[in-house]
């Protein structure tokens, strides 16, 4: 009998530049820090420009961990000529992620529209950095409520093989 287990854990987070600080109160935004996990600066996107233009990435932060724990059992069984082997292999992963979609510390989009001509030429990136401007953003989104889940998998495999060898031995004759 032979018997073989493990486990293998990963855990890993990404926490933003400016984690644990009140940087949107600082700048003006009141509101935005509820906790560490809201904290830090929110992210101002600027249509046409990098984003975001200032503050975090709205993925962030995220603290990711995962498990497998593995247990594999074969048997082998000798009969007569035969030799049988039989046994099964159980494996359980889990998965857990803690992350906000919308960003915790909220997001304000600045668009080209509230600057745009109407009729006039195509609006573009120089219209959304008036907006900005103005202080008239086009949208303003934040995450409500904090996206955790966690999956585990279960899986046994039998495995069962079984061969026949039929064949002819010879020996060779010594003249």
């Amino acid at each position: 009998m032979e018997v073989r287990s493990g486990v293998v854990r990963n855990h890993n987070s990404a926490l933003p530049w400016d984690y644990g600080t009140k940087a949107a109160e600082a700048v003006g935004i009141r509101g935005a820090h509820l906790d560490d996990w809201s904290s830090g600066l929110s992210a101002i996107n600027i249509t046409g420009y990098t984003t975001p233009m200032v503050g975090t990435r709205d993925d962030l932060p995220w603290i990711r961990a995962n498990t497998n724990i593995g247990l594999a059992n074969n048997w082998t069984k000798t009969l007569a000529n035969h030799v049988v082997k039989f046994g099964y292999d159980l494996k359980r992963y889990r998965n857990d992620l803690q992350q906000s979609g919308d960003g915790p510390r909220g997001i304000f989009t600045f668009g080209n529209g509230p600057t745009a001509l109407n009729g006039g030429q195509s609006p573009t990136y120089a219209n959304a950095f008036a907006t900005f401007l103005l202080d008239m953003p086009t949208q303003i989104t934040r995450a409500s409520e904090l996206a955790s889940y966690g999956t585990s998998t279960a899986l046994a495999v039998c495995r069962a093989r079984s061969a026949i060898l039929f064949g002819t031995r010879c020996k060779e004759r010594q003249y």
